[in-house]
């Protein structure tokens, strides 16, 4: 009868080690998944808001594809624009340069444009293109409406798809 009880205690410590240690695994699987969020989130870079002359401008993505004959990449930013100002705004894409190597690119014709005047608290969204060569990771985006620069930002250029 003993040996029976010290037989069903160890079996009862066994079963009891065998489902914390299966309950301890979930956490764990759920911090991977954690991790793997985390990771996606480096992978797509996040941009700060800039606010120019009472317009917020926030870079939503980036984008990279070959352009036609294969020897360059077409960059294509997409923009949201809001207007905080009393009256009609108007912001283009034709405003936007990029630089990258100590070169100066400007918005590419084969690619997407914007342009248009908007009213006071609402939004405008549009994308600019740039044709830059293959071998550029890094870029730095400028707003220069009329040739003045008013902001800048960092661009981490994704590898074409």
């Amino acid at each position: 009868m003993k040996k029976r009880k010290i037989l069903v205690s160890a079996l009862v410590a066994f079963l009891a080690m065998l489902i914390i240690s299966g309950c301890s695994s979930t956490p764990n699987s759920q911090t991977n998944d954690k991790n793997k969020e985390t990771d996606q989130t480096t992978e797509k870079e996040m941009y700060v808001t800039k606010t120019v002359n009472k317009i917020d401008m926030k870079i939503v993505d980036v984008k990279t594809t070959e352009n036609g004959k294969g020897n360059k990449n077409l960059v294509t930013l997409e923009m949201k624009f809001t207007n905080h100002d009393v009256s009609e705004v108007g912001v283009g894409a034709y405003d936007f340069t990029m630089k990258a190597k100590d070169k100066t690119y400007k918005v590419s014709a084969n690619g997407n444009t914007f342009g248009d005047a908007f009213q006071p608290e609402k939004t405008l969204s549009g994308k600019v293109s740039f044709e830059i060569p293959k071998d550029i990771k890094t870029a730095k985006l400028l707003y220069m409406p009329e040739k003045k620069e008013l902001a800048e930002w960092n661009i981490v250029i994704p590898t074409a798809k």
